[in-house]
């Protein structure tokens, strides 16, 4: 149980945080708090889309499923050991030391008033009924797509194949390109079987709290953006809480998708990554073009499609249009090259599918 918690903080914990640091300065952004969030929510991310071209192609070839886990396992070490000795962590290691946090706490108690700490409070309590929603209630009575998102990620280990096997009927049948290119599903298969718990587990507890508390980490980063009062920043998250717990009226609504299936490809882009773009785009737009933040809206792309085709969707409206209000609006047409960035691989995977339902 231990060593599954372990491998739990590291993959989605640690992991995710390290590939941040390897893309930060493509990131704009100067506030340090803002900057840690950014790391932590974009490195996961960036594993997605590291992960989407590896399975992709496993895919095609016919490859099983342990070959992916081997191939993307070393891709990921080899880009973690390249944050290592870029940004020197071992180093910054060393110079760590318990009495500076201690002195950096203090610091930020006799900064805070007493009615901000009040706001936290609230927040955190709220936080926390949806962490235990999350973790007890929530994914016990809702289970819709389990046949698609679960099944295909329990067939890939158990039956070691890739998108194989129909999981509404158990046989064979051809590839359909809708489904390999949504990677996240033997994603979904790949955490399972590096942490040793079920898909089901994976995708019901593992990431319904851990993407409920990174879609908290972007909420953050708006706070921080929209508002420069930190007690005001914090009447947003309560505000924000709020919202989802009492709006779940439909299933359709966002409520629904951030706290009862949240591991779910359209859910994590409804609530956490449309929300980031949004963010990013205003940060990206307000600078000078520069090629970092293309690549940076490349990567997220990747990861957007790996989740859904609905991703190529999200892209168009909010990068695009985005972008081009800001270029006719600052009459800066290098804006414009974002869109080539953004859409190259969203662009190549709609056409692929468009061209297999034409033919």
């Amino acid at each position: 149980m231990i060593l599954k918690l372990m491998m739990t903080v590291l993959m989605l914990g640690i992991v995710p945080y390290i590939l941040g640091l390897y893309i930060r300065k493509m990131i704009p952004c100067k506030d340090g708090a803002a900057l840690h969030l950014y790391c932590y929510v974009c490195g996961f991310f960036f594993m997605l889309a590291l992960f989407e071209p590896v399975c992709v192609v496993a895919s095609y070839m016919r490859l099983s499923f342990n070959v992916v886990v081997v191939l993307y396992s070393v891709l990921l070490m080899a880009v973690v050991a390249a944050v290592f000795i870029k940004e020197k962590i071992i180093k910054r290691l060393k110079l760590f030391s318990l009495k500076k946090t201690g002195q950096t706490i203090q610091k930020l108690y006799r900064e805070w008033s007493g009615y901000e700490w009040i706001y936290l409070i609230a927040f955190l309590v709220l936080l926390g009924i949806q962490v235990y929603g999350a973790i007890f209630y929530f994914s016990t009575i809702y289970s819709v797509d389990d046949a698609t998102y679960i099944a295909i990620g329990s067939s890939a280990i158990a039956k070691n194949d890739l998108y194989e096997i129909n999981p509404y009927t158990g046989i064979y049948y051809p590839l359909e390109i809708k489904r390999v290119f949504q990677s996240s599903l033997i994603f979904y298969a790949y955490l399972a079987k590096v942490i040793n718990v079920s898909v089901p587990t994976v995708a019901h507890t593992v990431l319904n709290t851990v993407l409920l508390l990174m879609a908290y980490c972007v909420y953050g980063i708006m706070a921080k953006d929209l508002f420069k009062k930190r007690d005001d920043q914090l009447i947003f998250l309560i505000f924000i809480s709020l919202f989802f717990l009492f709006g779940n009226y439909t299933n359709y609504s966002h409520s629904f998708r951030l706290l009862a299936t949240l591991w779910q490809g359209k859910a994590i882009l409804a609530v956490i990554l449309t929300p980031l773009l949004f963010i990013l785009m205003r940060r990206i737009l307000s600078e000078h073009y520069h090629w970092k933040y293309g690549l940076l809206l490349m990567i997220l792309s990747a990861s957007a499609v790996s989740l859904s085709l609905m991703g190529i969707a999200t892209i168009f409206f909010v990068v695009v249009i985005l972008t081009v209000l800001f270029a006719l609006y600052n009459r800066n047409c290098r804006l414009l090259l974002y869109i080539i960035w953004a859409c190259i691989i969203p662009g190549v995977i709609g056409a692929a599918y468009l061209l297999q339902r034409i033919m």
